[in-house]
């Protein structure tokens, strides 16, 4: 779960980020109602959640780069619960979900991935902004945790039914840090921890080809056009075009018209 990167309005298009980009290709009118309308983008629970323990990670790995030692998991555990508490100030969950059941779910992950993962990882970069040229078109983004083989290393926090696979917004975003880092080997692994009746950690690792890497290389300045030309339409045949997965659906309706699925 990367960090935003904030643009200038009048520099849009000049300078790209990894989640730009990604949220502009699977959705030209969300980058719009997103970047240009700068709308606020509601958390329901379960992204609360992946917020807070992503905070919480930073500080372990954050602690670990500069003492070599792991962070005692009461101290992450407790960073949890304070970022978890202030992102439920302004999340809205949904019917589905109970806060409680989420903060006792992502306790469970976060202690899991301490115990089995944190300890054979030793981090060299821990959410550090990075930025370079990508087909000519100027990238920042910040990359979140880059360990001493060169791997990036993302955390995805996920429901019962949520699915252990990496996508080619993972794909995307590894191959851009290719790109930009020399420290990174183009190895990324994905630690996904899933809320079941028994928390579990899946690690999935990847390795982005020359073809990954010639579509960063064509994809900035494509997004780079599109932007500067200001088409910015909906992509409801999306399969995350839902009132479930996006804020902005009743920007979309009334801007676009028609009905976005629940």
């Amino acid at each position: 779960m990367a960090a935003q990167l904030v643009v200038p309005i009048a520099k849009l298009g000049e300078v790209l980020s990894p989640s730009q980009t990604k949220t502009l290709v699977t959705c030209p009118a969300k980058w719009y109602f997103k970047y240009i309308r700068q709308l606020a983008e509601i958390a329901d629970g379960a992204l609360a959640l992946g917020r807070a323990v992503h905070k919480a990670v930073q500080a372990a790995m954050q602690f670990k780069k500069q003492a070599k030692l792991d962070l005692p998991a009461a101290h992450a555990l407790k960073i949890y619960r304070d970022s978890l508490a202030g992102e439920f100030r302004t999340a809205e969950l949904r019917e589905d979900e109970d806060a409680a059941e989420l903060e006792a779910g992502g306790e469970a992950l976060l202690s899991l991935w301490l115990k089995e993962q944190a300890p054979a990882i030793q981090p060299v970069m821990v959410e550090q902004e990075v930025s370079g040229r990508i087909g000519g078109v100027l990238v920042r983004g910040f990359v979140d945790l880059v360990d001493q083989h060169g791997t990036v290393i993302d955390l995805k926090t996920k429901g019962p039914r949520g699915r252990v696979e990496v996508t080619q917004d993972d794909v995307f975003q590894v191959a851009t840090y290719r790109r930009l880092l020399p420290q990174a080997s183009g190895k990324g692994r994905l630690d996904i921890l899933r809320r079941l009746k028994t928390s579990k950690v899946d690690t999935v690792e990847f390795q982005v080809t020359d073809a990954d890497l010639r579509f960063v290389d064509t994809m900035y300045p494509l997004a780079r056009d599109v932007i500067k030309a200001g088409l910015y339409m909906p992509n409801r045949a999306c399969r995350v075009c839902s009132r479930k997965y996006c804020s902005f659906w009743r920007a979309c309706e009334q801007e676009f018209g028609g009905t976005v699925n629940e």
